[in-house]
């Protein structure tokens, strides 16, 4: 369980320096509780970081459907036992349901640097979009995502 914001950072240090002792270098967006921990939103634990964009080959960010690359995911493994975490703890589960990325989302990232991975965590519009559509895909009115939907304070606007 990533327990607080303290934690997720140690975790994503750890993973992001084994990742530059293997001479590799990621950027990934996420979003999620992982993203809302991150910026204080919430202070409830996660069991999972969400990857939600991958930067290609290209430069472009593509949405993660098809998953992550294999070493990255094998360096998210490696470093799962040091903190008591499953090894699918990063994962694309979230961005399997379909190639769109929101338009102009890509403004609204915050980028953090940790080592070999540079996390960027996709902006307060995009969360309400994808807590909203979570809330709805899990129909419980008493869910996480409702409850992380009335933490971001969603405006009209």
């Amino acid at each position: 369980m990533l327990e607080n914001q303290e934690t997720l950072r140690q975790v994503l240090r750890d993973l992001g320096d084994l990742l530059a002792v293997r001479g590799r270098r990621y950027e990934c967006v996420i979003a999620g509780g992982a993203t809302l921990q991150l910026l204080g939103t919430i202070t409830r634990g996660t069991e999972d970081v969400d990857v939600f964009a991958i930067r290609a080959k290209d430069g472009s960010l593509t949405r993660a459907s098809d998953g992550l690359p294999d070493d990255l995911v094998r360096a998210a493994a490696d470093v799962a036992p040091r903190h008591g975490l499953s090894a699918d703890w990063l994962n694309a589960k979230m961005a399997a349901g379909s190639r769109w990325i929101p338009p102009g989302f890509e403004g609204r990232i915050t980028w953090e640097e940790f080592g070999g991975l540079k996390v960027g965590l996709v902006g307060r519009a995009d969360l309400i979009m994808f807590k909203l559509e979570a809330a709805a895909d899990h129909g419980s009115t008493g869910s996480k995502h409702i409850r992380d939907l009335i933490a971001l304070r969603p405006t009209d606007a």
